[in-house]
């Protein structure tokens, strides 16, 4: 294979492994900043024409996992609340759009108001284009997500050499180089990403802090390292299991030699990350192998001559994985030359270059096949003829998830698996099922291939000789002389599978493992589940179809609930053909803020349902889950809608489906102001025992403390709705006045007012 051969394929590799190396910092002028830390990533794993005499077998402790206490802690907070903050973060940051323009930003750090936040200002060319609020991620790490770029601040602990962001799972923003500032008699660790540059990061998930010896991340999430050692060079590996991620950094001050990588394998055990960096002084490369590859070995590339030049290696095996280290150095030709990474992986031998090459490349019948997901559109899938480039098929993202499906390529069939996890020895074990003259039968594809999508979907590619191309039944992996059948799961939603439980439910998966489970089970069919790591949860709800909303109520300070719907970061809509009793309904995941779930438990103890078809109606509200509940509409324009056996009951406008406007409330704990309301006629609510003598009290609240009205629920439901109408002179709020209900008569608040969420 020619260097140039090679360079292309590691290319592919990098595309379809989400692209989490980190960049060279071409883009970034040093301008006025000090910077500590850069790191570059160059060069591809078996380039040049180095030899030696023999060859390195290697072995290295295995493991990796968190052990004891490590000496390195986070640094806490970015900011103390109420801290004042002024300087420049960094200045002579240049980029050029997609039209060639080019701009020079400028930013600084302030805090403008006392109790706010803080505040990235950003100018390009001396003009002011964004103002943006920090937004704290975790303890001790900021972001700023602008328009034009998203920017992380953190602190570094003394002890660490430097700092790896991890960006949103398979985001398209990959990590960005670690810079060090002054600001406010204090040193800051901070990374930008440039929207002129690279698409945007959806989410900075964490920071990882490197160690001499050890790796923590910000978020607590459980990191094992180890150290490796190879040609006087130093670097630290480290694997995340909780969130699939692999990395690890150089521990070299001088900056041209700084390399660190960062891969997000989880869920696809045969891919393989690797960063390198050349340079006169020799050749240095960091790799991570497929997962239970053995027998390490490094060698010179074949067919290479002479026996000039050094090499040294060393490897160690974390979290299944080995991760090797490996250093050349020129002889007297000054060629610092390449080296072959040969392993056994499912008994088969080979190398890291064949095996990248293998797995990316899919021959079919007039040549390789490049198999990728389309760059407009990252569900659907695209193969492209190596030799000229154009395309050939195209598989649109809604066929696939539902189990194998097929696309033709010069007459001969092509097999897409979406979802389907066939193990690290995929080249050698898959097999397809086909229709025989005698029945289905399992045959060998003539060549296979993976890529994975945007949304971290591990997408199987299997070629069938012509001879073969029966009609497809399904695709399976060879175990002991026998084929394990891929039984496709009930959906992919956002690279998550769901899989239906005993009872029918569907059980959100990543990587083979469910997700543990955090509410109570008053959420009627719905299901909150943590997420993978630190990230969002995930909220399954049933027959939620199109205009249809859930809102989740959520509990907060005080034992007082609100209606969420800020909560929300994501909806994925699914149809289901096969829902329990037969037909088809829509269920939905819902992707909620990763804080609704605390020590160990759900915030969430509700959703309210609305149907955008229904603004015609009184009660366009309702409470999932609810077996009984009863609406009341009343003056003025209002409507509460109430579930005796939840306890919970809701307040909104007469027929609004805005949940901005939706309140809600505990039955006989709480007295809500309905949004939107008149500010000089407020009206309060409250659902309270059927003849409650609840009074309304506070300094200076005018009106009535008596009830202005009391509606009764219907027969059987022992609960009343009582409204007060309150006039509020002068300004202010009832919530400002410090209003409530007295419940036991004595004059003081039982049941304090809960402002409203909106209005």
């Amino acid at each position: 294979m020619s260097d140039r051969e090679l360079t292309t394929l590691l290319d592919r590799a990098a595309a379809h492994t989400p692209p989490m190396d980190v960049p060279v910092q071409a883009v970034l002028a040093t301008g006025s900043r000090r910077v500590r830390r850069r790191r570059a990533t160059a060069g591809a794993l078996g380039v040049g024409a180095f030899a030696l005499v023999g060859a390195l077998w290697l072995g290295g402790p295995g493991g990796g996992a968190p052990t004891g206490t490590p000496d390195l802690s986070p640094a806490g907070q970015v900011w103390e609340q109420g801290e004042p903050v002024d300087g420049v973060l960094f200045t002579g940051v240049t980029t050029y759009d997609e039209d060639r323009v080019e701009h020079d930003y400028h930013a600084e750090l302030a805090r403008l108001v006392p109790d706010g936040p803080v505040v990235l200002e950003l100018s390009d060319l001396g003009r002011q284009v964004e103002s943006v609020p920090a937004r704290t991620v975790l303890p001790g790490l900021d972001v700023f997500a602008g328009d034009r770029m998203t920017v992380a601040v953190w602190r570094e602990p003394e002890e660490a050499i430097t700092s790896v962001p991890l960006v949103g799972p398979h985001d398209p923003g990959g990590p960005s180089g670690v810079s060090y500032v002054e600001v406010g008699g204090g040193t800051l660790a901070w990374a930008a990403w440039e929207a002129d540059v690279q698409p945007l990061p959806e989410q900075i998930l964490d920071v990882y802090l490197v160690g001499e010896k050890d790796v923590v991340a910000l978020s607590g999430a459980p990191v094992g390292a180890e150290v490796l050692r190879a040609g006087g060079e130093r670097a630290v590996a480290f694997a995340d299991e909780s969130r699939g991620v692999w990395g690890y950094a150089l521990d070299d001050d001088r900056p041209e030699r700084q390399v660190s990588g960062l891969h997000h394998l989880g869920g696809a055990p045969a891919l393989t990350g690797s960063t390198g960096l050349g340079d006169d002084g020799g050749q240095l490369v960091v790799a991570v192998l497929p997962e239970g590859a053995q027998d390490v070995q490094v060698a010179p590339p074949a067919g290479a001559e002479g026996q000039d030049g050094s090499v040294d290696a060393a490897s160690v095996v974390l979290a299944g994985r080995p991760v090797v280290l490996t250093v050349t150095t020129p002889g007297e030709t000054g060629d610092p030359g390449g080296v072959e990474v040969a392993f056994t992986l499912g008994g088969v031998r080979t190398a890291l270059d064949r095996h990248a090459q293998d797995l990316f490349t899919l021959e079919g019948p007039s040549g390789p096949l490049s198999v990728d997901p389309d760059p407009d559109d990252p569900g659907t899938v695209v193969l492209t003829a190596q030799e000229d480039g154009q395309e050939v098929a195209r598989v649109p993202a809604g066929q696939l998830g539902r189990g194998p499906t097929t696309t033709t390529v010069d007459g001969s069939v092509v097999v897409l698996a979406a979802g389907w996890e066939p193990g690290a020895t995929v080249l050698s074990d898959a097999r397809v099922q086909v229709t025989g003259e005698d029945g289905p039968e399992w045959v060998r594809p003539q060549d296979v291939a993976q890529l994975v999508l945007g949304d971290g979907t591990l997408v199987t590619a299997l070629a069938l000789d012509v001879a073969d191309a029966g009609s497809v039944v399904g695709v399976g992996r060879s175990v002991d002389d026998r084929v394990e059948a891929w039984e496709p799961p009930a959906l992919v939603s956002s690279g998550v599978e769901l899989r239906r439980d005993p009872d029918g439910q569907l059980v959100p998966f990543v990587g083979g493992d469910p997700l543990p489970r955090v509410d109570d089970g008053d959420l009627g069919e719905a299901r909150h589940h943590a997420g993978p790591g630190s990230e969002a949860g995930l909220l399954v709800v049933p027959d939620l179809g199109p205009g249809r909303t859930a809102v989740p109520l959520v509990r907060g300070d005080q034992d007082r609930l609100v209606a969420d719907p800020g909560a929300v970061r994501q909806v994925d809509r699914l149809e289901i053909e096969d829902a329990p009793g037969g037909g088809a309904r829509s269920e939905a995941v819902l992707w909620l803020d990763a804080s609704l779930v605390e020590a160990g438990g759900s915030l969430v103890d509700g959703l309210a349902m609305a149907d955008a078809e229904a603004d015609e109606a009184a009660n366009s509200w309702s409470l999932l889950g609810s077996t009984r509940s009863a609406s009341v509409a009343f003056e003025p324009s209002a409507v509460a809608t109430v579930s005796p056996d939840l306890g919970l009951w809701l307040l909104y406008p007469l027929g609004s489906v805005d949940p901005v406007l939706l309140q809600v409330g505990r039955v006989g704990e709480s007295l809500l102001q309905l949004a939107g309301d008149d500010p000089d006629a407020v009206t309060l609510a409250a659902v309270l025992p059927v003849g409650s003598t609840a009074r309304l009290v506070g300094p200076d609240v005018e009106g009535g403390v008596g009830a202005s009205a009391v509606h009764d629920l219907g027969e059987g439901v022992p609960l009343q709705l009582a409204v007060w109408t309150v006039q509020v002179p002068g300004g202010g709020t009832p919530t400002d006045r410090g209003a409530g209900l007295d419940t036991d008569g004595d004059g003081t608040v039982d049941v304090p007012l809960t402002p409203p969420s909106a209005g």
